[in-house]
């Protein structure tokens, strides 16, 4: 691109420049305003008092844009509160070259676009603000290619300097005088950018006077051009042309000619004013201007011949006027450019009077080609021969064309058409400009036929009478402006359009009694694509105060629509036979109810359905205002209920169950009965299918902290299980069976009751094949004092075991095993034993039986003495040292029995039956008492030898039911207390035995093999 810069020969120009306003609110301002100029951008410190010279701080600015060569800035306007302030900016020389490009580029005065301010890096908060307006933008210095003084070759972005002009942008004037044949003489060009002085200034002491010159131009054989001292100038010889811009001729004298062109030749024959241009003739410039005033036009010549009088007029004294004219133009126009015109542009006048209506004088005579076309009398009678005529009228109010009698005993025709040709054609033709195009509105045929294409027929009065043929219209339809359209007869019946009522409304009535009153019918088989068959629209806001469908039945409501689309049906129910869909605000039926029938073998016959994604409503709600007792469901198949919801919350599922699918079932109020027929289904199952589920499959809860029952199960009238608000659970019948996983009881205890003649009323098994845990395990967080298992027979204790593992048996029976007491024995109503053993190392302390006695039979060997109320020892007893009080008898220091012990009799209280009593090879170990209900069988019962049962615990009672096949008993170092009498079999080993010293022995029988006591 080639160099740019100002014009040196147009002079008294300004320079661009711009306003930037900076402003904000309440505090100072902080941080940067940016100024973007085509790519280009400055920073400006937004306070302006930060600087300490802001002016000069915004001229560097400025002048460090690449566009920018010289700028000014000045600093007005500071705010005392904000620091904002107005910079005004002059650019007073723009770069030369390199700055621009074929996109960024201006010529001097760019627009005010092209500035624009960023705030982005103000720092305060004050709601800063920037502004920029325009300050100088016309006539001010060019930015343009080589100055206007030269041509820019492109392609080597050098400029081609005009003669008497060099330099890089061609804005210096050359002024050096040499001998060059073809260069100039001698150039006077003030070098100085900011120059504006005079170019070339003469000036003399003298006085004007007409003695001297001030200019004289000669060539060495002629005088061409003297100006004198009084500033007269002539040219003495050669023309005076001026090619470009004009001759201005000024002169003061009030009666002189300003321009005075005389041909003094007598015999002249030429032209003494030749105005020429050289371009064809043209209607875009002026040969010839006459103004008064100094600017006024009063006359002009066009450059095609057009003369133009713009005041004072034309006049013609005498001879006429005539207008020749042999181009394809316009003769003669008239015309009137006076914005406030009121006279006549026109005006024919004659001092003739009119002879109307005889034969008159004509004011004008229109002819073509010797032909009268059309004349105009004196009366104003206008007659045209031919051609017909053609009114047009711009005005936007005003009437094209008035046909007025003014005579009020005025007779004839206003308005006489008159066609004589038998052809077909109009009479009558009105068109109007429609969107661009002429249509045709009103028409008039030779027969009379008249047609209105556009706006229909108004009739304001008098009506319009039809005797035949009827009214048609083909096209817009009609509009009556009052009193309506009355059809007295024949109905109204529109193939096309539709009908549009738009104010006023509309009513419907008929007086038949079985036809429909209105019918709303789409006839396209392919009607679609979201039409409405029906549309109802209100553009009220007030939807609850306006109805869209208001349905009466003999002036009592039965349907209501109302503005906000609620639907109340007030009689007769809603009965929809191919489903019904609620888009939106739901559906309320006041009165009557709703019937939904349907036919569809597959479809829904109801889905009421919730899209929104934060749904907190109902989808279903249902509601009664009568609380009394009603169906609120009724659910059927055929005839068959198969669901009902009572008005109480009550649910009956007749058939089929219930299934719950996910989110459970909850019941607020009312309870849920479930009743079935089936002879095979589970009337009532929960499962969960969940792999992690950590919940509880079926939880009852109640409110309520009373009495009352959780669950009660019967069949029939009978109770067969039922658990009580505090947790006791009651089997009735049919037992209890826990396959896997216990049965743990956490609060309230467990109660086993049983009517069973014959079956286990508790059977505890365990069937693992290496099963090493406790079969019945009894444990209490309670240290104190409680009895564990508390056996009894109606009302009669048999077997109790005391929290301190203290067993009382009212009667103990042990098979041919034996039995192993450690700790001691409490035997109370006698103890019967086949054999009974106790080691040689046991310190028994005294040996205590029940008052029934004991009987020993096949011998018994007592170490360490034998204390007894009553001791009884038949036949061959060798007592060695026994004593007895009076009460019974009383050993001291031991009684060896040797060969055995043999009584008559041993007797236990009562009669025990044991049932039996079972326990593993293992024996069994029982600590703090024991409950035994239904027998104990164990293959043997070991009593440790370190027992001390000097001081033995028993619990209240041990009872044991039917009859226990020991094997061997193993007590604890409590010991065991028995009531109601034993019987071992096989022999009891024991560290130490003690009877009761009340107890009255009757005698010890001893089996065969006798007893060993030491």
């Amino acid at each position: 691109m080639c160099g740019k810069n100002d014009d040196p020969l147009t002079t008294g120009q300004g320079y661009r420049t711009i306003q930037l306003t900076v402003g904000a609110s309440t505090t100072a301002l902080a941080g940067f305003v940016r100024i973007h100029f085509l790519g280009d951008v400055v920073t400006l410190n937004a306070n302006a008092e930060v600087p300490a010279d802001a002016e000069e701080a915004c001229e560097s600015a400025f002048e460090s844009m690449r566009y920018v060569l010289q700028a000014t800035c000045t600093v007005t306007a500071i705010d005392p509160i904000t620091k904002g302030a107005v910079y005004t900016v002059k650019f007073t020389e723009w770069t030369h070259l390199g700055a621009e490009n074929n996109l960024l580029y201006h010529s001097g005065n760019p627009p005010l676009s092209s500035f624009t301010c960023d705030l982005s890096k103000v720092t305060s908060a004050n709601a800063p603000t920037c502004v920029i307006i325009d300050v100088a933008v016309t006539d001010v210095i060019e930015h343009v290619y080589c100055s206007n003084r030269g041509l820019c070759d492109f392609s080597t972005g050098l400029c081609v300097c005009y003669a008497d002009f060099k330099g890089m942008d061609c804005n210096q004037p050359s002024n050096i005088p040499d001998s060059i044949d073809d260069n100039d003489g001698f150039v006077i060009n003030p070098m100085g950018l900011q120059y504006t002085g005079t170019v070339l200034h003469l000036i003399t002491t003298k006085g004007s006077q007409g003695d001297f010159y001030f200019m004289k131009i000669e060539s060495s054989t002629l005088p061409i051009l003297t100006m004198d001292g009084l500033g007269d100038t002539k040219l003495l010889h050669g023309d005076f042309q001026v090619s470009t811009g004009s001759i201005i001729v000024t002169t003061i004298g009030q009666t002189v000619a300003a321009v005075d062109i005389t041909s003094t030749h007598a015999t002249f024959t030429g032209t003494t004013l030749n105005v020429r241009a050289s371009r064809a003739a043209a209607s875009s410039f002026k040969l010839f201007e006459a103004m008064s005033g100094g600017t006024t036009t009063v006359v002009a010549i066009r450059g095609d011949g057009r003369t133009t009088i713009q005041t004072g007029g034309l006049e013609v004294v005498t001879g006429g006027a005539t207008i020749s004219h042999d181009l394809n133009a316009d003769t003669l126009t008239v015309s009137n450019t006076n914005s406030a015109f009121t006279g006549a542009v026109l005006a024919l006048d004659s001092t003739r009077t009119s002879q109307y209506p005889g034969t008159d004088f004509l004011l004008i005579d229109g002819k073509a080609n010797g032909v009268t076309a059309f004349t105009v009398e004196a009366s104003g009678k206008t007659t045209i021969a031919n051609g017909g005529g053609q009114i047009s009228n711009a005005n936007v109010a005003a009437d094209v064309l008035v046909v007025s009698a003014t005579n009020p005993a005025f007779t004839g025709d206003a308005l006489f058409i008159q066609t004589v040709s038998t052809v077909s054609h109009m009479m009558l033709k009105a068109t109007a400009q429609i969107s661009g195009s002429s249509v045709d509105v009103v028409t008039i045929s030779n027969t009379g036929l008249t047609t209105i294409t556009q706006g229909g027929l108004r009739i304001k009065a008098g009506g319009a009478s039809i005797d035949a043929g009827g009214l048609y219209i083909t096209a817009n339809g009609e509009t009556i402006q009052t009193g309506g359209l009355h059809i007295i007869n024949g109905g109204q019946v529109i193939d096309a359009g539709g009908l549009v009522v738009t104010d006023g409304g509309a009513s419907i009535a008929s007086l038949s009694t079985n036809t429909d009153i209105l019918t709303v019918e789409a006839t396209a088989t392919t009607f679609s694509s979201g039409a409405k068959l029906l549309h109802i629209n209100s553009k009220s806001t007030l939807g609850a105060q306006y109805y869209l469908l208001y349905a009466e039945a003999a002036n009592i409501p039965i349907f209501t629509v109302f503005g906000t689309g609620r639907t109340e049906i007030n009689a007769g129910g809603l009965f929809v036979k191919a489903g019904l869909e609620v888009i939106d605000t739901g559906l309320t039926v006041t009165d009557g109810g709703a019937t939904i029938s349907d036919s569809s073998a597959t479809a829904d016959s109801l889905s009421v359905v919730s899209t929104a994604s934060t749904f907190t409503g109902a989808v279903l709600a249902l509601d009664s205002v009568d609380t009394g007792a009603f169906t609120l469901i009724d659910g059927k198949v055929g005839t068959n209920p198969v669901f009902t919801v009572a008005s109480t919350g009550g649910t009956t599922i007749a058939g089929g169950g219930l299934s719950v699918t996910t989110g459970g079932l909850t019941v607020s109020d009312g309870g849920a009965t479930i009743s079935d027929s089936s002879a095979t289904a589970d009337s009532l199952s929960v499962v969960n299918t969940a792999s992690t589920f950590t919940g509880a499959v079926l939880a009852l809860d109640s409110v309520d902290t009373g009495a009352f029952t959780l669950i009660d199960g019967k069949v029939g009238t009978n109770p067969v299980f039922t658990v009580a608000s505090t947790g006791g659970t009651t089997i009735a019948g049919g037992g209890l069976s826990v396959t896997t996983g216990g049965l743990t009881v956490s609060d309230g205890g467990a109660t086993i009751s049983d009517s069973s003649a014959t079956a286990d009323s508790l059977s505890v098994v365990n069937t693992a094949s290496t099963f090493t845990g406790a079969v019945l395990a009894l444990d209490s967080v309670d240290t104190g004092a409680f009895t564990l298992i508390d056996g009894k027979v109606g009302t009669n204790p048999v077997f109790t075991v005391a929290s301190t593992g203290e067993t009382t048996i009212a009667g103990l029976l042990i098979g041919s095993a034996g039995a192993s007491i450690t700790g001691g024995a409490t035997i109370t109503g006698g103890l019967i034993a086949d054999a009974l053993t106790v080691s040689t190392t046991a310190d028994v302390g005294g040996l205590l039986t029940a008052s029934a006695g004991a009987s020993i039979t096949g011998g018994a060997t007592i170490t360490g003495g034998l204390i007894a109320d009553a001791l009884t020892v038949s036949t061959t007893a060798d007592v060695g040292g026994l004593l007895t009080a009076s009460a019974g008898a009383s050993i001291t220091g031991g009684a060896t029995i040797t060969g055995g012990l043999i009584a008559d009799a041993l007797t236990v209280s009562t009669t025990a039956d044991v049932g039996g009593l079972l326990t593993a090879s293992a024996g069994a170990s029982i600590t703090g008492g024991a409950t035994i209900t239904g027998g104990l069988i164990a293959d043997a019962l070991t009593v440790s030898t370190a027992a001390d049962v000097g001081g033995l615990l028993t619990a209240d009672s041990l009872t044991v039911i039917t009859t226990a096949d020991v094997g061997g008993l193993l007590t604890a170092s409590a010991g065991a207390s028995i009531t109601g009498g034993a019987t071992i079999t096989g022999g009891l080993i024991a560290d130490a035995l003690t009877v009761s010293t009340t107890a009255d022995v009757g005698g010890l029988l001893t089996a065969s093999a006798g007893a060993s006591i030491t």
